[in-house]
């Protein structure tokens, strides 16, 4: 029997070409780690978008994009900033509503809708007095003026230009506007006649002409207000109120000393965003909650120098700075920050987009 020899296989060397595609495979694993990471950590994996038009141009949200004006042109863009159709204007000036699926340009005698796709819904309507503000519901509008003789009304209208009513204004109104399918019209009133300011949110069916809810709080000033699924939420600088549709008062948290940025409500889910009431101070950071009205937990956090705005973006919150924009978990811990290309000046949310301006320049945060 022969002994047993050993076998030797030969080496296998990289050709020079071989190490080079072995560092790009390492390079791009390296690359796909990293990224994974940025992603984990919420970094969003877009960059902001440049509009088309500028910052001080009146513009509003629609359902296929953003409706502008720009001197005497009404523009349509898509949310990444692509221009879809310009139409021109006859009127300079003119100020703009929006709804899901038009917009209405007005004057302060001249109201005109126009759908998305840049046809006009009916002839113009013209208006005797000073037409102060127009809101858009789904498929209504309501048109707020004054008269000569001082007296004010909001007219409502469908998409057809159609009068549905006229309502007579007994106060002062702070802001008003449309909530859920049905296009319930809700306003916000103030009385100032006694010695503590009133506020009254009312809500009525355009459909059925009839008033459906009156909530009145004495004492302090309703800043803000939403509706979420049964309930409506008023802001104010004392409470942070919650009523049902039918307008009773179910429940009122005390948050004298802070004021309400935003919320976030889906299903029963209601959570708000607060911030101290303090002076302005670039140089300071700010305390911070989230208020959890469905279970009643509160999570505080500071926003740091410099703050231009605070906003609930999808489960987390954006906190937005000159240079940067940093992403906190709804308990308030920081998870990602992301700087900016653009000096931003100014920041604020619109129909669930968040916007930073700088100088004339608009930019949206997918």
């Amino acid at each position: 029997m022969q002994e047993g020899r050993e076998v030797r296989r030969p080496s296998r060397r990289l050709s020079r070409r071989g190490i080079i595609a072995l560092f790009c495979l390492v390079a791009l694993a390296a690359a796909a780690v990293v990224l994974g990471f940025t992603m984990l950590s919420g970094s969003p994996a877009t960059e902001a978008v440049l509009l088309p038009f500028s910052s001080s141009s009146e513009y509003g949200f629609t359902d296929r994009g953003i409706m502008a004006i720009t001197g005497e042109t009404l523009l349509l863009c898509s949310t990444r900033g692509e221009e879809r159709w310009e139409i021109p204007l006859s009127n300079a000036g003119c100020s703009l509503a929006t709804g899901p699926t038009y917009g209405v340009i007005y004057t302060d005698s001249i109201v005109q809708a126009i759908d998305t796709d840049g046809n006009a819904l009916f002839p113009s309507l013209e208006f005797s007095g000073t037409v102060l503000n127009v809101q858009c519901g789904a498929s209504t509008f309501g048109v707020y003026k004054s008269e000569s003789d001082g007296s004010t009304y909001i007219y409502l209208y469908d998409l057809a230009g159609n009068r549905l009513d006229r309502l007579s204004l007994n106060n002062p109104l702070l802001n008003f506007g449309f909530y859920g399918s049905a296009d319930t019209l809700w306003t916000l009133m103030i009385n100032t006649d006694s010695s503590l300011p009133v506020c009254t949110i009312s809500t009525y069916n355009v459909a059925t002409h009839a008033d459906t809810g009156a909530m009145t709080k004495e004492g302090q000033i309703i800043e803000r207000v939403y509706f979420g699924g049964s309930s409506i939420y008023a802001a104010g600088t004392n409470h942070l109120i919650v009523y049902t549709a039918a307008g009773q008062e179910s429940s009122s948290t005390l948050i004298y000393g802070w004021k309400v940025l935003d919320c976030s409500l889906s299903g029963s889910s209601a959570q708000f965003l607060l911030s101290l009431r303090q002076e302005s101070s670039s140089s300071a950071s700010t305390a911070a909650k989230v208020l959890n009205l469905s279970t009643g937990s509160e999570s505080t956090f500071r926003l740091p120098a410099g703050t231009l705005g605070a906003f609930f973006s999808g489960s987390r919150i954006l906190v937005a700075q000159a240079d940067r924009i940093s992403y906190y978990s709804a308990s308030g811990d920081l998870q990602s920050v992301r700087p900016l290309e653009f000096t931003a000046d100014a920041a604020r949310k619109e129909s669930g987009y968040i916007l930073l301006a700088s100088g004339e320049s608009l930019y949206l945060i997918p």
